[in-house]
């Protein structure tokens, strides 16, 4: 064993003595005694401040982290206090604190702890600064001035905080950003571009689009997409130059935000003949690309495309009246359809591509049949998402929203976030008055009878959905919905309803009838008293919104979360911890397997679920239902909609830890909403940091991630 020398030993208990420390035992009690009080999401405020006083830095520490996680305003002096603690470990914990709070009076200390203080301290508090509302002329100083790492750190707050920024000091700021030669910092400068709504940056964008760095080609090419404009689309077009250059996986990013970059811009360009064939021919060759995320990419650019640009309504039924561009794009996104295209993703992008850019005479050309036929469900969801969108007439509307009742759960849910749209198009479009007004029926109908459901999922999205038709009946069947509400789903119905009373109050010409008035207050009331913050948030919108409470009767956000219950563990949740040494979790797919090393450090309680669940089995034969190229892959649903979970919640365990290639977090819908859907990063996501748990990383294997597509089976085992 090494020795360590007598003399380092007398200094770290010096440093231990200045720090402050209690009997083991002591701080030991006191620890436990916070980490309960995370778990419950309650702490006395006056406990918890006491807590942040202690002498022993060891407890100070554990009380900032506690803090930051529970989320209360009351102890915000204690934790500004902390910013001058003795200790630098702490410093940085009140500054990461501070950022998971997120009360704006706290940006005037952290901008004063950016002074004086080492670079984990800097660290910590540039990741605070991204989520407490400020004007960001400390964050543009650090941008320029500061090492590459800080100033990479700066950039990733300023696109959190550009909104609140000056737009023009931040334009300013961007181009002398990219003067800088840090290929770490270059790629935030253009992702803060991004945001920053100044046409005139595309020029100084332009040529970072044919950068010799992969990763800043890519965030060029996104920013110039957000900018727009005829030197945006040029650039995108120059960023398709030497291919050779990259592997194929940087290949592949570039050419996906490239595709995404032309569906924007590319109604625009259609308008200059001059940029429509760079257009057909850029979209032509990622659709025939061998790369699935690549040819998928391409086909949605189409469909958005087309959608942009409408469909002349002499054309709608005849092809040689088509605009050119249409014709070619529909031959290249035929081949897409095929039944020897392997890859289901690409054949629904097909569907959705060839529908939006054909419209209703899509169902007479020679492949349509053998599409219709296909029996995956992607493809299957993809023809009537299309055709409803893009395509049916109001009889043919109102005949599927009959037939939606006998739908599979998937199915339903693509089709009730597809009939609004499909309405909006009708109403626009030139039918008789009464045949719009039997499809509006017909949608309105549907939604009523899937808000009323046997279904949670189902019913949460058409309530929401309900708030685009205000009327005294659809009122009545939200009123309906929310008694009905139950359990961990009905949370979601409950905010749906919720969501549908704020869109009503938008209205001006709705007004709650006296009937439903009373029923309507007491449900806003029943919201104020919810156990789940989220709905209490929202009842206080609607009630704002819908102006039947007096001002005094509405709670503060404030006083909503100060009166939150103590949050309770389901009984089949585990308690126990994971060792320092946890087992990791082996991923298998019909792609290969990748590894998962679990963080205990950052998430002790979300990785201590999944092993639980994992050995369970909970996770044997889920799918993959989310896949962004580029962005994530998302799986853990048992039912594979994106809307369920293991039946109960954890408690979010949000920190500083950066996301990156591979980082292994969880979704949710909201601060501790998280339960089993975990999701793997494709590309570093900094605008997740802070606001998502990590609590794994991949370390074997992210080839095969990266290979996956939706609907892929999966099974998490233990590697012990």
């Amino acid at each position: 064993m090494r020795r360590v020398p007598t003399s380092i030993l007398l200094l770290a208990a010096a440093v231990a003595l200045a720090a402050g420390c209690s009997p083991p035992a002591d701080r030991a009690a006191k620890q436990r005694v916070l980490l309960r009080w995370e778990d419950r999401r309650l702490a006395d405020a006056d406990s918890l401040s006491a807590f942040l006083r202690d002498g022993d830095a060891h407890v100070r520490l554990a009380a900032m982290r506690a803090a930051g996680r529970i989320g209360r305003t009351g102890v915000l002096t204690e934790l500004i206090a902390g910013l001058t603690d003795a200790s630098p470990t702490i410093r940085a914990a009140a500054a990461e604190a501070l950022g998971l709070v997120g009360d704006a009076s706290a940006a005037g200390p952290l901008i004063g702890a950016l002074a004086g203080n080492g670079p984990e301290v800097r660290r910590s508090v540039l990741f605070a600064l991204a989520r407490v509302r400020n004007d960001g002329a400390a964050l543009m100083t650090v941008a320029r001035d500061g090492t590459r790492d800080e100033a990479a750190l700066a950039w990733n707050a300023l696109r959190d905080r550009a909104a609140d920024a000056d737009t023009t000091a931040l334009a300013d700021a961007i181009r002398g950003g990219l003067e800088r030669p840090e290929v770490d910092v270059l790629w935030r400068v253009l992702r803060c571009a991004e945001k920053v709504p100044v046409p005139s940056l595309a020029a100084d964008v332009a040529p970072f689009a044919h950068h010799l760095d992969a990763q800043v080609r890519v965030h060029a090419c996104r920013a110039l997409a957000a900018l727009g404009g005829p030197t945006a689309f040029a650039g995108l077009v120059a960023g398709g130059e030497d291919p050779g250059r990259f592997t194929q996986r940087d290949r592949a990013r570039i050419d996906i935000s490239r595709l995404r970059g032309f569906g924007r811009l590319g109604a625009a360009a259609l308008r200059d003949s001059a940029d429509a064939q760079p257009l057909v021919g850029q979209l032509g060759e990622g659709a025939r690309s061998p790369n699935p995320h690549v040819a998928r990419t391409a086909l949605e650019a189409m469909a958005e495309v087309a959608a942009d640009a409408p469909l002349p309504v002499e054309a709608r039924l005849r092809d040689s009246l088509l605009p050119v561009w249409r014709l070619r794009l529909l031959q290249v996104a035929q081949t897409g359809c095929a039944p020897s295209v392997t890859e289901p993703v690409v054949r629904a992008a097909a569907v959705r591509a060839c529908v939006a850019l054909r419209g209703a005479g899509v169902q007479d050309l020679p492949f349509w049949p053998a599409l219709a036929a296909d029996t995956h469900p992607l493809v299957q969801e993809a023809v009537w998402d299309a055709l409803v969108r893009h395509a049916l007439d109001p009889d043919q509307i109102a005949a599927r929203c009959g037939d939606l009742a006998t739908a599979p759960p998937r199915l339903q849910l693509v089709a009730l976030e597809a009939l609004p749209a499909a309405l909006d198009r009708i109403r626009q479009e030139s039918h008789t008055p009464e045949a719009k007004a039997r499809a509006g029926e017909a949608v309105e109908s549907a939604l009523r009878r899937a808000a009323l459901g046997h279904d949670p999922y189902a019913s949460a999205s058409a309530c929401g959905l309900l708030g685009g038709y205000p009327s005294a009946r659809n009122l009545g069947v939200l009123s309906r919905a929310w008694a009905r509400a139950d359990g961990l789903a009905g949370v979601d119905v409950r905010r749906g309803v919720l969501q549908a009373l704020t869109t009503f109050a938008a209205d001006t010409s709705f007004a709650v009838p006296d009937s439903l008035r009373a029923r309507t207050v007491a449900l806003l009331e029943q919201g104020f008293d919810h156990d789940r913050l989220q709905v209490r948030s929202e009842a206080r919108a609607a009630a704002a919104a819908l102006m039947m409470t007096a001002p005094a009767l509405i709670p503060s956000e404030a006083s909503l979360l100060e009166t939150m219950p103590a949050a309770v563990r389901d009984p089949g949740q585990t308690t126990a911890a994971l060792p320092d040494k946890a087992p990791r979790l082996l991923c298998t797919t019909p792609r290969g397997t990748f590894t998962i090393a679990l963080e205990t450090g950052a998430a002790p309680r979300t990785c201590a679920s999944f092993v639980q669940l994992t050995r369970e089995g909970f996770f044997a034969g889920g799918t993959f239902h989310r896949v962004v190229p580029d962005f994530v892959i998302q799986g853990g649903d048992p039912g594979g909609t994106g809307w369920g979970g293991p039946g109960y919640t954890l408690r979010s365990e949000w920190s500083s830890r950066p996301f990156l290639r591979g980082t292994v977090g969880i979704a949710h819908s909201g601060k501790d909403t998280e339960g089993s859907q975990f999701f793997v990063c494709l590309s570093p996501q900094p605008h997740l940091d802070g606001r998502y748990t990590v609590f794994g990383r991949v370390v074997e294997g992210m080839e095969v991630a990266e290979r996956v597509q939706p609907d892929d089976q999966f099974t998490l085992s233990i590697i012990e």
